[in-house]
């Protein structure tokens, strides 16, 4: 639990430094040229989410270098942010761009990887560890400006980075046969055998794959052009970052419990009326949109128990969708009477992928053994 814990707080700090680089450095150098910010913005995600796979799929052949994925990730982010903060000029902030989008594939994918290897078969902890950052990104977004926005965003990404120094050290003194047996760190460095996901069901392996991958693509692009009609100001801008936070961590608990395919089915079923029906109502759309993002470890999961030896693909895969999702709305406008329609379409369609490629777990073997 300390381990996933550090990850968690990382992925919040990580996540809000970079999008910190994106407003209150890129955006505010740019100012008004929308069309410069927005190749800008691409980049980043271009960058963040784009090399995910291949650096899961290096990962993967090589896990002792994918265990410093996640602190060099942060170190890059934090140099990032110094960049920013130090306000060196246009030039400076394109390159503290760079270099946070470099620090976040990094880090996502050291630390998804390292999440799944520990996780027990269960996906309660993949959730948990996505979730927060939405928060991160949410927060970042409004730090604009302002020095001790800066001075806290640092202090953030600077703790995040001893907390995984500590850890990587604790390794290393593992490695020599040595144990600090009166350490809270040493809870993180316990060796656990890894086991398999049994999320997705049998099938065609790259049926599996592309349904699982659809999946992801629509919750990104539906999760883009999603309606919502209600006055979204001052700290009310966070929160449906908080909900989709909180349907993230929810959605694994919940499938551990009940299963994978019965909860992904079910919660994206209930979340079309409360976000087509209801997005003039705040509550209703937050409810909407935890219920939308249960799925997100579910999917995870699933491409995760397809490839139990390459987990780090199985997670840039994830991102790679996502990329997809969100980088279509650079191109194509969504005129906004057809964005309720087309995301419940989308959501249906979502729904039909997880009822083909999850299955429920053991409720699914008592039911074939009888």
């Amino acid at each position: 639990m300390g381990r996933l814990l550090i990850w968690t707080y990382s992925h919040f700090a990580v996540d809000f430094g970079c999008f910190y680089i994106l407003f209150a450095g890129l955006k505010v150098y740019v100012g008004n040229d929308l069309e410069t910010l927005g190749a800008g913005f691409l980049a980043y995600n271009v960058i963040a989410f784009g090399l995910q796979s291949v650096l899961g799929a290096i990962g993967d052949e090589r896990p002792q270098l994918a265990r410093g994925y996640g602190f060099a990730g942060t170190c890059l982010v934090l140099f990032g942010v110094l960049l920013v903060s130090g306000g060196q000029g246009t030039e400076w902030v394109w390159a503290a761009m760079v270099i946070a989008a470099l620090g976040n594939a990094f880090f996502h994918v050291g630390g998804g990887m390292d999440v799944l290897r520990r996780s027990g078969g269960k996906m309660s902890g993949s959730g948990v560890f996505v979730s927060s950052g939405a928060m991160g990104v949410a927060l970042g977004t409004l730090c604009r400006s302002g020095e001790t926005a800066s001075w806290l965003i640092f202090a953030a990404v600077l703790l995040t980075g001893l907390l995984q120094s500590l850890d990587t050290r604790d390794l290393k003194l593992k490695q020599y046969g040595l144990e600090i047996k009166t350490s809270w760190l040493s809870a993180l460095s316990r060796t656990h055998e890894y086991v398999p996901f049994e999320t997705a069901r049998s099938g065609s392996f790259t049926v599996l794959v592309s349904l699982l991958m659809a999946a992801v693509f629509v919750r990104s692009y539906a999760g883009s052009i999603m309606p919502l009609e209600w006055e979204r100001t001052g700290w009310l801008v966070i929160m449906p970052a908080a909900a989709s936070c909180l349907g993230k961590a929810l959605g694994g608990a919940v499938a551990d419990r009940f299963g994978g395919r019965r909860t992904g089915i079910v919660s994206l079923l209930i979340s079309i009326p409360l976000i087509c029906l209801g997005a003039e109502s705040m509550w209703l759309s937050l409810a909407g949109i935890l219920l939308f993002n249960m799925t997100m470890p579910i999917t995870l999961c699933g491409l995760a128990s397809l490839m139990p030896r390459n987990l780090g693909f199985a997670f840039g895969l994830t991102t790679l969708a996502l990329l997809i999702g969100v980088g279509i709305t650079y191109f194509v406008a969504m005129p906004p009477g057809l964005a309720k329609p087309v995301v419940a379409v989308l959501t249906v369609c979502a729904v039909v992928c997880i009822g083909l490629t999850v299955n429920d777990g053991k409720e699914d073997e008592k039911y074939e053994e009888t």
